[in-house]
C-alpha cells in the first residue's frame, strides 16, 4: 500500500510504501465516539444520591380527608407526586454506568486512535535513526540503522546538553513553587470562610485568561532594567526570568484544579483528627494531603508538561546559548552550511525532548489503574514506617462515636472550635 506526502503547499510530493494490515483502514468516526463514550462513562462514579418513598421522612398522616374535599385521594407526602416527596426511579451511589464494547469493534477503533497519535511520533523516530545523508527519506523502516543524528545533537556548536540542563531546572523549580503557593491558596480557598472568597477565586481565575503575549513587552522592559526605580532588575538571561513569568502562569490553574479537589474532602477526617489532638496544621499535613496525593500529582504533571513546552517566554528572556532551554535550542540547530536544515539531527533533539514528558505519564499511571505509580511507591514506604493511617468514613464515624462518649462520660470538651472551619 502506497501513501502520499504532500508538501508545503498542498500537493503530492513523493510516495510511502506502508503495510496494508495497518494502515489500511478506514477512518470510522461514529466507532471512535463509541468507543470514547464507553470509556468515559467506563470511569464514572456513582455520586449521586436520591431518596425513594421509603427513606423521605414524612407523616404518615393523611394530608386531608379522602372524600368531600373534590381532590385526589393522598395516602401520605412522602408520594413522589407531592412536593418534597420521594423519587419513583431515584439515582443511588450504587448505579452503574459502564458499556460493552465488543472486541472487534473495540480493536478496530483502538487500532485507528493508535494510529492517529502514535504515527507522528513513529516517524520521528524512524526519521531519527537514518542516516544524515537521507533525511528526506520516505521509508517505513530506516535502512540501514544509525545513531549518528543522536551523537550530533550533542555537538558542542549546539549546546543541546546545557539546553537540556536548563530546561529541567526550570521545569522542576517552577513546578515546586506552584505546588507550594498553590496547595496553601487552595486549601485556604476551601476550607476556610473570609469574605469576598468567591471574588478572590474569580480573580485567580481571570489572571489565566489573559493571553501570555500581550506580557512579554512589559516583562521584557522590567527585566532589562529601563523602568525609573526597577535599575536592580536587571534579570535577562537568568534563571528568576525564565520561572516567575511561567510561575505566574501556571499558579491559578493549579489553585482551581486542588480547590475543587480539597472541597470534596470531608471536613469530618479534620475534626476526628484535631479531637485526637493533632492542630489545624498537623490535620492538614498528616491526613489531608496524603488523601489529596492524586490531585496533586497530577496538577505538577501538568504543570512541568506546561513549562517544559514553553516557547515563548523561554525565547524572549533567554537570549544567549546558555540560557537556552531545550525548545529554544532545538528551534536554532543549522546544518553544516548554515541553509541547509539537519532534519535527522532536529528529530533526534525531539525524540530527546519527547522522552521525559512520555516517562512522566507513565509514572503518573499505570495500566488498568487511577492510583499513580509514584503514589503507590510513596504509600507502601508510608505504611512501612506507620507514620500515617489513613481510615475510611464508617472507622472514622465509629470512632468519633467512641470519642464522643468518652468525653460526656468524663465531662470534657470534645474539641476546641475553631472560628474559620467548616
Amino acid at each position: 500500500m502506497q501513501l502520499e506526502l504532500l508538501n508545503e503547499q498542498g500537493q503530492a510530493a513523493s510516495k510511502i510504501d506502508v503495510p496494508e494490515t495497518v494502515f489500511d483502514r478506514q477512518y470510522n468516526e461514529d466507532l471512535i465516539h463509541q468507543i470514547v463514550v464507553a470509556y468515559r462513562a467506563n470511569g464514572r462514579q456513582g455520586t449521586r444520591a436520591q431518596k425513594d418513598r421509603e427513606q423521605v421522612r414524612h407523616s404518615t398522616k393523611k394530608p386531608f380527608k379522602q372524600k368531600g374535599t373534590g381532590n385526589a385521594r393522598a395516602g401520605m407526602t412522602s408520594s413522589p407526586l407531592w412536593r418534597g416527596g420521594g423519587r419513583i426511579f431515584p439515582n443511588l451511589p450504587d448505579e452503574n454506568f459502564t458499556q460493552k464494547i465488543n472486541k472487534k469493534m473495540y480493536r478496530a477503533g483502538m487500532a485507528a486512535i493508535v494510529i492517529y497519535c502514535v504515527a507522528p511520533f513513529y516517524w520521528m523516530i524512524v526519521s531519527s535513526l537514518r542516516l544524515p545523508t537521507d533525511g528526506r527519506s520516505t521509508d517505513f523502516l530506516p535502512n540501514p540503522a544509525s545513531l549518528e543524528n543522536y551523537v550530533a545533537v550533542f555537538a558542542p556548536q549546539n549546546m543541546f546538553g546545557t539546553a537540556i540542563l536548563n530546561s529541567i531546572i526550570v521545569s522542576t523549580s517552577t513546578t515546586v513553587l506552584t505546588l507550594l503557593f498553590g496547595i496553601l491558596a487552595a486549601y485556604a480557598l476551601a476550607r476556610l470562610r473570609f469574605a469576598a472568597k468567591g471574588i478572590v477565586l474569580s480573580i485567580i481565575i481571570a489572571c489565566s485568561m489573559f493571553p501570555g503575549i500581550t506580557l512579554v513587552i512589559p516583562l521584557f522592559k522590567l527585566f532589562s532594567g529601563n523602568y525609573p526605580g526597577f535599575e536592580w532588575l536587571n534579570w535577562m538571561n537568568t534563571y528568576q526570568a525564565l520561572i516567575i513569568p511561567t510561575l505566574s502562569f501556571g499558579l491559578p490553574l493549579c489553585v482551581w484544579n486542588l480547590t475543587a479537589f480539597f472541597r470534596q474532602l470531608p471536613v469530618e477526617l479534620e475534626q476526628a483528627a484535631m479531637v485526637d489532638g493533632c492542630t489545624p496544621g498537623q490535620a492538614f499535613a498528616k491526613v489531608i494531603l496524603p488523601l489529596a496525593a492524586p490531585g496533586v500529582f497530577t496538577t505538577a504533571i501538568i504543570t512541568f508538561i506546561a513549562v517544559w513546552n514553553d516557547y515563548m517566554i523561554a525565547l524572549q528572556f533567554g537570549t544567549t546559548p546558555d540560557m537556552y532551554t531545550s525548545i529554544v535550542a532545538l528551534s536554532k540547530f543549522t546544518g553544516q552550511y548554515g541553509f541547509d536544515t539537519p532534519w535527522g539531527t532536529i528529530m533526534a533533539a525531539g525524540v530527546l525532548i519527547t522522552v521525559p514528558l512520555l516517562v512522566g505519564g507513565v509514572l503518573g499511571r499505570r495500566p488498568g489503574a487511577r492510583q499513580p505509580i509514584l503514589l503507590l511507591a510513596l504509600e507502601r514506604a508510608r505504611d512501612q514506617r506507620g507514620a500515617v493511617q489513613v481510615f475510611d468514613r464508617e472507622h472514622v464515624v465509629e470512632r468519633e462515636r467512641g470519642r464522643r462518649l468518652r468525653a460526656v462520660q468524663q465531662r470534657q470538651p470534645l474539641f476546641r472550635r475553631q472560628r474559620n472551619w467548616r
